[in-house]
């Protein structure tokens, strides 16, 4: 899963719970580390106007913008695109922006992201899916709410005495690999695994096969 859904916001519903109580929590293990801050979302959303090109910006109209400027800007009830409100809800309800989103986050998710690849919008092959609307509607209701932690994100991460294996993609276009740098700066016994050309797909091969030995040896050092 790319950015979309609950995944960032179970990351940092680990983060919150570790904060609350410490002592329930004997590690963490942190894939694509993600802190909630504005700066992480404006990276992530910096090339979607250029990837739905003129034909997209045109076929989703306002919404296009308002998205962006939604995650990017922290507005919380309406985003202002040009001269024309766009409501919140009436995002949630775009099927062919779910659509869209769905197709953009797949593309973020690749090494190096749309950029690295230089893909673009293709048209609406299909109808978003239930399971894409569903996706789309709890991250725009995560993202609208500041993931919980406001625009500033996790500014003080807890203290952590159990193991913390951090795995990043250095070629994470989701993610910025900067977050897994600030966990490892304040948890000095983390191991923070940095996975060359890794992107942010768990099923990318040099991710899964980062993953899979940074958990065997993550429950090792539970043991």
């Amino acid at each position: 899963m790319g950015a979309g859904g609950g995944f960032l916001g179970q990351l940092l519903l680990a983060l919150a719970y570790a904060a609350w109580q410490p002592q329930a929590v004997r590690g963490l293990f942190l894939r694509s580390s993600f802190s909630g801050s504005r700066p992480e979302l404006a990276r992530y959303m910096a090339p979607w106007l250029d990837w739905l090109g003129e034909a997209g910006r045109h076929t989703l109209g306002t919404a296009a913008v308002a998205l962006q400027q939604l995650l990017c800007h922290g507005e919380t009830a309406v985003c202002e695109a040009g001269s024309t409100a766009v409501a919140f809800d009436a995002l949630a309800q775009d099927a062919r922006l779910a659509s869209a989103w769905a197709a953009f986050d797949a593309g973020q998710s690749a090494p190096g992201g749309v950029q690295a690849a230089q893909t673009r919008w293709q048209g609406f092959a299909a109808s978003a899916t239930a399971g894409e609307l569903w996706d789309w509607r709890i991250f725009l209701h995560q993202a609208r709410q500041g993931w919980g932690v406001g625009s500033a994100g996790v500014v003080s991460p807890p203290a952590m005495p159990g193991p913390v294996w951090l795995v990043h993609g250095e070629a994470d276009a989701v993610c910025d690999p900067m977050t897994s740098a600030r966990l490892a700066a304040a948890w000095p016994q983390a191991h923070w695994v940095r996975v060359a050309g890794g992107a942010h797909a768990m099923s990318h091969p040099p991710m899964a096969a980062a993953l899979q030995q940074a958990a065997a040896e993550w429950a090792a050092a539970l043991a």
